[in-house]
């Protein structure tokens, strides 16, 4: 799983992201679809499964991500008067003062061409898909704090200043230009995978074979009259299925040829050098690394998890009772193992069998793991400074009991540094992609429904 702020791997054992420091179990989308009602619970069960299945690579920085409000109390609150500003560059988002149009309008505009990049063409219907994820993409970055950014969910968003950039626009301008900026870096990147014959992972083209059947059953789950009518409410009248299944196949593709480059990338000491060297202030005062090189830990766990428990929207809970009933059967499963040969090698198969980890079927393991990265019993019983190879153990965490299995104790690069370094090698590849791609827009060919994210 990958944080959802940033695009860097999660540990199974914590929400809190070593890469941004944010708490990947605050905002979550149920928690701000509560706050905020933007999106129906359809489609964010539906997405919760997509994000999760596309492992959620980052293919761009987003313009959010890469702008600094880690204080939206300081940024500018006020907003436009309720005005539609006069058309602006032709060439640009500021193309209309307005792309809001009546549903008639939009359908029948469905199949007009808005952009194209050789022989890749991005229609209207499938343009409104990347608008409506900018806008849940910016409300799942910032959620209740929209408002300190002059943007009111309430009011139309071709009336309202957007504060965050130097140039003038609304925020309609801004969610069109962040729609685009997205198409164009997944259609580039797809391009670019294709003609390396990257074949698509078999669990992201199991999904997309399956969509029709998952889509159709959660939409009759949600009482919704078709999977087109579940779309349409949170994408705009004249949406359709093969609209969304367009954009899910190129963002999966591209999403994992990204991840594809980024962990075969090979990265020289030289290039880890000049990362940290370049952000060591940036890493020092946000994530307290000082060292290059860092203690290092491998352990192999088996995580067992209770069952039952009462779920809200701030997480579940068990009884004392349902704590014990999953102690006693972590208990067995270590016994079991306890009885047999005791190697790390039946620790796996163990692992492959019982663990309910994200991680079960590579027996448990985890690499590269410094101390704090983990939750604190977790991270207390690897960096015990008497633990040594084969050293086996019952914990429990907040997650549930783990049967541990100490594997090696090493020095080696922080794992935050080799990640920043290989991610500024794919992003100078996506820089270099991206300069060389051509991409041409007809800002004045867009319409987009102004949309309800004050609904029930």
């Amino acid at each position: 799983m990958r944080c959802k702020f940033c695009g860097a791997e999660l540990m199974d054992d914590t929400t809190v992201c070593t890469a941004c420091g944010k708490d990947n179990a605050k905002d979550s989308l149920d928690v701000l679809r509560k706050k905020t009602k933007t999106m129906r619970t359809a489609l964010l069960i539906l997405l919760a499964v997509v994000l999760v299945a596309a492992v959620a690579a980052v293919v761009v920085i987003s313009v959010w991500g890469g702008t600094d409000h880690e204080d939206p109390s300081a940024s500018n609150s006020s907003s436009a008067p309720a005005t539609v500003p006069t058309d602006g560059n032709p060439d640009d988002q500021t193309c209309k003062g307005s792309y809001t149009a009546t549903d008639d309008q939009v359908i029948a505009n469905h199949n007009t061409v808005v952009a194209t990049l050789g022989d890749i063409k991005l229609t209207n219907g499938e343009f409104t898909i990347y608008y409506w994820n900018a806008v849940y993409d910016f409300l799942s970055q910032y959620g209740g704090y929209a408002a300190y950014f002059g943007l009111d969910i309430t009011q139309p968003f071709d009336t309202q200043s957007c504060t965050m950039f130097e140039e003038p626009m609304t925020w309609q301008q801004a969610f069109v230009m962040q729609a685009m900026d997205s198409w164009k870096a997944y259609v580039t990147v797809a391009q670019d995978a294709k003609e390396a014959n990257f074949a698509l992972p078999s669990a992201y083209s199991e999904y997309l074979q399956n969509l029709k059947k998952t889509m159709e059953t959660t939409a009759q789950e949600n009482k919704f009259e078709s999977v087109e009518a579940m779309l349409q409410a949170d994408y705009g009248a004249g949406c359709t299925y093969e609209d969304y299944y367009s954009y899910l196949e190129t963002y999966y593709l591209s999403g994992a040829y990204y991840e594809h480059l980024s962990e075969n990338m090979e990265i020289s000491d030289e290039d880890l050098q000049d990362y940290f060297t370049k952000n060591a202030e940036a890493l020092k005062t946000q994530y307290g690394i000082e060292e290059m090189t860092v203690p290092l830990i491998s352990v192999r766990h088996i995580l067992i998890q209770p069952e039952g428990g009462t779920t809200t929207s701030t997480g579940t809970t068990y009884t004392d009772e349902q704590w014990e009933n999953c102690r006693v059967k972590a208990q067995q499963i270590y016994d079991a193992w306890l009885a047999g040969e005791k190697s790390e090698m039946t620790f796996i198969d163990s692992a492959k069998l019982n663990s309910k980890d994200g991680n079960a079927q590579e027996g448990g393991i985890y690499e590269n793991v410094y101390a704090g990265m983990m939750v604190k019993e977790f991270n207390d019983w690897c960096f015990d400074e008497s633990r040594q190879y084969g050293d086996h153990g019952l914990v429990k965490t907040q997650f549930g009991y783990h049967i541990m299995f100490f594997v090696k104790s090493y020095e080696g690069t922080h794992p935050a540094i080799d990640s920043g370094a290989r991610d500024a090698r794919v992003n100078s590849y996506l820089d270099e992609l991206s300069s060389s791609s051509t991409v041409n827009v007809e800002y004045q060919n867009i319409l987009v429904v102004a949309g309800d994210l004050d609904r029930e």
